[in-house]
């Protein structure tokens, strides 16, 4: 309610609220799964922006959506890929796919800001088109796990892989699977948690 008094977007009230939380001392730590909470919150909101986005206005604006949603998701990821490789000296693999964690904006946000900032029906159009399809780029640009630190065994059934840094690897979802890390143990990078 605050955020409609002051003419401020309730996503950008949302974060501020939560800052403001955080840092009050005595307050309790209050944690959730994040798998958890992607299942129970983004469904409810990304299912809503599809049903109300007009599919005429998609088709009308098409060539925009479509190089928001890919092109520019593209050449996010190789941006942060690039940056990271230079600034951060991480292999060109885990850069990879640190781009694609980063490069596709957050739906539900970008929805909710193009509508609280009232922007035209053709920008929210394009908004939602792009929210809705960027994170299929990202998915195919790279769905694998990168090891970035230590060395790890992945067995599937009878057949087992060694890897080591930069070796990247897939396991589809609901696959028997079992890993073993060695003495350091083992770091890997997952693009999207169900690629794991």
């Amino acid at each position: 309610m605050l955020g409609r008094r002051v003419s401020i977007p309730v996503p950008i009230m949302l974060v501020f609220g939560g800052l403001v939380a955080a840092l009050i001392p005595g307050v309790q730590v209050v944690e959730i799964d994040p798998a958890l909470a992607f299942t129970i919150f983004v469904p409810p909101l990304l299912f809503r922006s599809a049903i109300t986005t007009s599919l005429r206005g998609l088709r009308a604006n098409l060539r925009s959506v479509t190089l928001l949603a890919v092109g520019l998701v593209i050449a996010t990821a190789l941006a942060v890929a690039a940056a990271a490789h230079h600034f951060f000296h991480l292999g060109w693999a885990p850069a990879f796919v640190l781009g694609a964690i980063l490069a596709p904006p957050d739906a539900v946000i970008g929805i909710s800001l193009a509508r609280a900032l009232r922007l035209s029906r053709r920008s929210i159009t394009i908004i939602e088109g792009e929210t809705l399809l960027n994170d299929t780029t990202a998915f195919i640009l790279y769905a694998q796990a990168v090891v970035t630190e230590g060395e790890m065994w992945l067995t599937f059934g009878t057949h087992t892989q060694h890897l080591g840094v930069g070796d990247t690897f897939h396991v589809p979802l609901g696959t028997p699977h079992s890993e073993k890390y060695g003495p350091q143990g083992a770091t890997y990078w997952v693009a999207r948690r169900n690629a794991r």
